[in-house]
């Protein structure tokens, strides 16, 4: 899985947005997310959209502490372009996510389409960088601790209450 992306065996086996995150560098990254994981594990609504962007940005923000000379570029692991994407993006995805009503929503196809790996991913503003969620649910997470900068680090990975975590976050346009 670390060969790097130009392995030729990853050729035939995996595709090419997959391969770009198949670099020795990595290897830290998802020994912290394994770690996140089992230690953390996700105590949410299955395949609710808020709660997996929110659960997934806990972990972003663990790297961004872990690694503290990391640019959100690396926190992400995206390409120049992909972070120039989310970055423009952002707002417009998450205008996008209210008033489709789609923050509480439990389809699993959308809640991947944000979530997971993918080669770009269309919400109506054009294309977008996959786990473009992590990158929201990361900003989340952000704004969450500006306005909790006492919370402890441990309490912060254990809160559940996703919709508690996005209110009091005050992040950007959220509106209840």
């Amino acid at each position: 899985k670390y060969l790097g992306s130009e392995y030729k065996l990853y050729d035939n086996t995996v595709y090419s947005y997959e391969r770009a995150h198949m670099k020795r560098g990595n290897i830290v990254r998802d020994y912290i997310a394994g770690w996140y994981y089992s230690q953390f594990p996700f105590n949410g609504i299955q395949d609710r959209v808020l709660d997996n962007m929110i659960y997934q940005g806990k972990l972003c923000f663990l790297y961004s502490l872990l690694f503290p000379h990391a640019d959100n570029r690396t926190i992400m692991d995206y390409s120049e372009k992909e972070m120039d994407l989310a970055m423009k993006n952002e707002k417009k995805i998450w205008a996008a996510l209210v008033a489709d009503n789609k923050l509480y929503d439990t389809d699993q196809l959308y809640s991947s389409r944000l979530i997971n790996e993918a080669p770009f991913t269309m919400f109506g503003v054009g294309n977008v960088p996959g786990r473009v969620g992590c990158w929201i649910g990361l900003k989340i997470i952000k704004s969450y601790v500006k306005q909790h900068p006492n919370i402890h680090l441990k309490d912060l990975l254990l809160e559940s209450n996703y919709h508690r975590i996005l209110e009091e976050s005050k992040y950007p346009g959220y509106v209840d």
